[in-house]
This record gives C-alpha cells, sequence and structure tokens, in this order.
C-alpha cells in the first residue's frame, strides 16, 4: 500500500477527533472589574509575582460625566493619568494606570475630572479599595491596616475620615433636652477639643477646636430658635469661656446652667483643705501641733479612714475647730 495514501487516512482520522473536541474558552482578565465606563488595555506582571499593573483607558462608548454633578459633556480639557491601588489578587497586589479625562462641566462652572464610577478623585486607591479600608478600621488600628495593606498611614487615616464624615458629618439636632459640655486634651501644650454631648443618650452630637467661649458660640449659631428653646439644662465645669457664650446665645441660660458635681466637690473639697492650712498656721504661732500631718484626715469619707487613725480621728471632731465645721459641710454636699 503506498506510503502516501497511509498518511492521508491518519490525518483524515485526527482531524475528525480534534473536530469533536470541544474548543477551549479564552481567559480573560475582565470579570474582576465589572466597571462599564472602562476599558482594560494591557497588563504587565512582575516576575516575582508580587505586583500586577494594569492599563486602564475610558470606554469612549460612554460620554463623560462630571464626578461632582453627573452631567454628561462632550468638552474635554486635556487628557491625563493616575496610579491607583486595587484589591489585592490573590496575594498579587494590584496597581491599575488609569489614562481619563479633565471636562469642561458647564453646571458646574469648572474643570473637573471625569467619573469613570472607578475612583474617589481625591484618593489613590478604587472605590471598593476605600471600603475594604474602611471596613478593617472598624476592628484594627490605622497603624495594623497600613502594615497589612502595604498603604501610607495617611492614606488609611483619610480614607477612613472620608467615611465616618459621610456617615457623622451632618450632626442631628432634633430632640436634644440636656446638654452636656465638656473638653478633652488632644496632646500636650494645652490642645483641647470642646465636645457636645446629648446628655439622656450620651451621643456626641457636636466637635469643636479649643476650647473658648467662640467654640461653644459656633455650636450654639447651628440650633434654631426652636432648638434653643428646647433646651432644659446645660451641664459644664465651670469654665468661664462656656458660662459666657451660653449666656449670649440660651435664653434665660443663668435657670439652665447646671455645674457637674464633680467640680462642685473639687471646690469643697479644696476650701477644706484651706480651712486646714489657715487653721494650722494658726495654732503652730501658738505652739500647737495638733493638725499636723491630718490633711487628708478632712479629706477621706469616714468609710476610707484607715482602723488605726479612727481614734485621732474621733479626738480631733471632738475639738471645737474651724476644720471640723469644714468637713461637715463638706460632708453635707457628699450625701
Amino acid at each position: 500500500m503506498d506510503i502516501r495514501y497511509l498518511f492521508g487516512i491518519i490525518v483524515c482520522r485526527q482531524t475528525k477527533l480534534n473536530s469533536r473536541r470541544p474548543a477551549m474558552s479564552s481567559m480573560s482578565i475582565a470579570p474582576y472589574f465589572p466597571f462599564c465606563r472602562i476599558r482594560i488595555t494591557d497588563q504587565f506582571i512582575y516576575p516575582q509575582g508580587q505586583e500586577s499593573w494594569l492599563r486602564v483607558v475610558p470606554d469612549k462608548r460612554f460620554q463623560p460625566k462630571c464626578h461632582l454633578c453627573g452631567q454628561k459633556t462632550h468638552r474635554v480639557h486635556s487628557w491625563t493619568q493616575r496610579n491607583i491601588r486595587d484589591l489585592n489578587l490573590a496575594s498579587t497586589q494590584v496597581y491599575l494606570r488609569c489614562h481619563f479625562r479633565k471636562i469642561f462641566c458647564s453646571a458646574c462652572g469648572q474643570i473637573v475630572i471625569e467619573d469613570l464610577e472607578l475612583f474617589h478623585p481625591y484618593f489613590r486607591v478604587t472605590k471598593r479599595m476605600a471600603l475594604y479600608v474602611h471596613s478593617l478600621c472598624r476592628v484594627m488600628t490605622v497603624k495594623e491596616v497600613a502594615d497589612h495593606l502595604d498603604l501610607d498611614w495617611k492614606t488609611v487615616k483619610n480614607i477612613d475620615k472620608f467615611f465616618l464624615e459621610a456617615q457623622y458629618g451632618t450632626p442631628n439636632f432634633d430632640g436634644l433636652r440636656l446638654l452636656a459640655v465638656d473638653e478633652i486634651a488632644i496632646r500636650k501644650g494645652h490642645r483641647y477639643l470642646t465636645v457636645i454631648l446629648d446628655y439622656e443618650s450620651g451621643r456626641v452630637i457636636w466637635i469643636g477646636q479649643k476650647r473658648k467661649a467662640r467654640t461653644l458660640k459656633k455650636f450654639f449659631s447651628l440650633l434654631t430658635k426652636g432648638q434653643k428653646n428646647k433646651l432644659e439644662a446645660i451641664a459644664m465645669d465651670m469654665w468661664d469661656p462656656y458660662i459666657a457664650a451660653t449666656k449670649v446665645y440660651i435664653p434665660e441660660a443663668g435657670k439652665k446652667i447646671t455645674f457637674d458635681r464633680y467640680h462642685v466637690m473639687r471646690l469643697v473639697v479644696d476650701a477644706v483643705d484651706k480651712v486646714r492650712k489657715q487653721e494650722h498656721r494658726a495654732l503652730m504661732e501658738e505652739g500647737n501641733e495638733i493638725l499636723k500631718g491630718t490633711k487628708y484626715l478632712w479629706l477621706w469619707n469616714e468609710e476610707n479612714i484607715p482602723p488605726y487613725r479612727w481614734t485621732q480621728f474621733e479626738h480631733l471632731r471632738s475639738l471645737d475647730l474651724k476644720v471640723c465645721r469644714a468637713r461637715a459641710i463638706k460632708d453635707y454636699f457628699c450625701y
């Protein structure tokens, strides 16, 4: 039999066998980026597999739109590009080299970045990456999130701040009846924040820079007249700038300001110690040292006085001393 004839039979059978096999589907990375306004045109993976770079361009089937107001326009000002971090693919960090347009927006009256529905104009990460960062910040510190994702801590902080302002940036002043005003120190050197709370629920409703009168005035200026009239009491410490600001903005403020018990008791305790010091100096001039070393006997509550000092305390209390009367007044305020 001719060898060429046999070869033809083999080739024919192999062709029929191949025609019966299902065609292999083509692989694509596009399904991992379901953003309709972009196209992925190129990909590069570093040999170590630690980073993957994708080239992204706008899909010209869609008319560019303003990221501020959403209005569409054909007026393109210029083209630019930005490197953007996306969610990891397995253990590989994914970066997008995104090309996009700056456009003239007639509604906003300015040149703006087109909205590709991919990234926020002021972040170097995609929207889904930013949401992931914020979700981690709920259970981890900023530094831990930055180390985990290999991001700068300032980037993590700004992303978390953006979401928090979006959720809590607009305060709700409805239904306020009792307020509490206090300050917290944020760093050394007398750096303070003024904090306003709903006294009934404990909810923080407003925070302002510093602890000056104008800080509290700024808060009161945000309230409507009806909301101010509904306030029944404002608890605060005896800080003069807070008192002055409240008297300016709140009707009948003198009847509504309530000093918190801690600061009132602090003044009472200091007054008792002041009386003790004056009386001790007067007795020392007469050569009497009976009040020497008795400072805390007058400041402690009776249940906190050590047993071995009760005899001394009972003896001093039986004497006609000014500090005894001052302590009696302190106990009256306590109970």
